[in-house]
């Protein structure tokens, strides 16, 4: 399997995860949705750090577009600066 189909097929399975997590969101408080999306969707991500190696600039922002879209969800807000804030004041609290 070629790196391209392969980081394809798994940002799909990546935006499910998240549009799933969109669901539920609304009824979690920040905390707990921090966790579940860092269970969720950072485990999934981190699972195939050795394939991300040397995988082109276009893929790679497609990685990080998906990081993008769960740190919007996670903060509820529709930007991503206000969202990367948060998250990383979240995170740098633990």
């Amino acid at each position: 399997m070629n790196t391209s189909l392969f980081v394809t097929t798994y940002l799909l399975s990546l935006n499910l995860a998240i549009r799933e997590l969109r669901c539920i969101f609304p009824y979690l408080d920040f905390k707990a949705a921090c966790t579940i999306a860092n269970s969720i969707v950072h485990s999934k991500l981190d699972y195939c750090n050795s394939v991300y190696y040397n995988l082109p600039q276009s893929q790679i922002k497609r990685l990080q577009n998906i990081q993008n879209s769960l740190a919007c969800s996670v903060t509820k807000t529709p930007n991503l600066l206000t969202s990367l804030l948060f998250l990383s004041l979240h995170m740098g609290s633990e």
